[in-house]
Formats: C-alpha cells, structure tokens, sequence
C-alpha cells in the first residue's frame, strides 16, 4: 500500500481519515468561537499542525503496544534458545508461539515473519534485528537488537546475554506499562476537562443567544473569542505535555 514519506505509516486511508476528523473538529470551534462554520476556511491552515498532531498520538499508541507485544516475544524468544534452538530458528519458533496470543495480523508476528524472510534471503540474522529496530522506531528494541549483534560477533555465550538482556528489557517495559496504567485516570480527566469550556460555549449558545450575540459579528467579539480560544489550545497543549511520560 502506498505511503505517505512525511507520515511513515500511514496509508491514504489513514491520511483521509485524519483529514475529514480534523476538517469536522475545525467546523465545530468555528461555530462555537465565532458563531459560523465558515469561520473553518480560515482554519484549515491548521490542518498540517492537525495531522502531525494525529499522527503522532497514533505512532505513540502503536508503539506501546508494540511494546506490550515485544515483551511477550522476548520471553517466547528466550525459551526457543534455552531449548536448544540457533537463534535464527529461535526467531521462527517464537514467531509461530505469538500467532495464538496476538493474531496472524499482529504487528509483532509480521514482523517476526519479516525476519524470517530476510533470512531465508541470507542477510544475517543481527542484520534483521537491526532493521526490525529501525523500522519499530522502539528504542528498547534498537537497543536488543545491537547487544544481539554485539553477542553475536565477541563469540560469548549468546543465550545467557540475550536472555539477561530479554529480563532486562522486559522489566524495563513491564515498568512502563504500569506507570501508564497510573496516569491513565489523569488522561481521563484530563479529556473530561479538554471538553467542559466547549460544553460551556454550547449551553452559553442555546440558553442565552441574546447575551452571547455580542460577542459575534463584531471585531471587538472576534477577538475575544480568538484570545479565549488561544488560551484553550494552549492549556489542552499544556496538559498533554504534562501526561506525556517517557522513560
């Protein structure tokens, strides 16, 4: 499927998805903040910052669960070579253990299945770490993926230094995911409120249509608005930044 090179993964049908949510969010505080949807024309120029927006949230939200999946295929992966597999047949094992827990469809296991492409192709197996690390944009997987490489070529015991590394990082993730499960009840509230001074604007709108016509049509109203609305946009830019945790 073809791909957008500004929004690495991203189909057409990911970008026109993002496009008709952003266009209707525009319509919306168009209305609610200068009391016409045509004030979304002047808005669209927001559509660019709109996208990058989106797309980060959902890059954010594919890789942790790709995360929560890698953590399984290290333990997979672990108990393949303790049983005695090389670690390119450890890969093909663990790829097919993770078939039942996440899907054939699971990211994780296609990419498990990727390795085993390359190689089937020859290209050495730390070699397709390496490319895994690359193309998951996971730090802790670029990180296995060059202590693997590492291990492979000093000629140590590579099952016990994959499996210390899998422990580690494994922990490393499980940690994670519990700090996010933490804060997960402040990003709750932290939507409710996002939508209590639009909710605000609506009920102003539908009760008293006589008081809030001044602050329409006018310049004076339209700036208002435009300062109320900047201050809106800079406290949900300032929440996110506050619950964004990255560790």
């Amino acid at each position: 499927m073809e791909r957008f090179k500004r929004f690495r993964n991203w189909t057409k049908a990911d970008f026109l998805r993002a496009f008709i949510w952003n266009e209707g969010l525009i319509l919306i505080f168009g209305y609610l903040f200068y009391g016409t949807v045509l004030a979304a024309v002047p808005g669209s120029v927001l559509q660019i910052l709109l996208l990058k927006v989106r797309y980060e949230e959902g890059e954010r939200k594919r890789r942790e669960h790709l995360e929560i999946e890698f953590r399984e295929a290290l333990h997979s992966l672990k108990a393949a070579m303790h049983a005695g597999y090389a670690a390119e047949n450890a890969i093909r094992e663990a790829g097919k253990e993770l078939v039942p827990i996440y899907g054939a469809e699971a990211e994780i296991v296609k990419e498990f299945q990727y390795m085993s492409n390359e190689m089937d192709m020859k290209i050495p197996v730390e070699e397709a770490w390496r490319h895994f690390g690359e193309r998951s944009g996971i730090k802790d997987i670029r990180d296995f993926a060059l202590i693997f490489r590492t291990a492979r070529r000093s000629g140590g015991n590579i099952n016990e230094v994959i499996s210390n590394t899998a422990d580690i990082i494994g922990e490393k993730i499980q940690i994670r995911q519990d700090i996010q499960t933490i804060v997960a009840a402040r990003k709750l509230e932290w939507k409710v409120m996002v939508m209590i001074p639009p909710g605000i604007i609506l009920y102003m709108k539908a009760g008293f249509p006589d008081f809030m016509k001044y602050l329409y049509g006018s310049i004076f109203g339209a700036a208002v608005m435009t300062a109320a609305l900047a201050c809106f946009l800079g406290a949900v830019f300032w929440g996110k930044c506050i619950l964004a945790i990255d560790i």
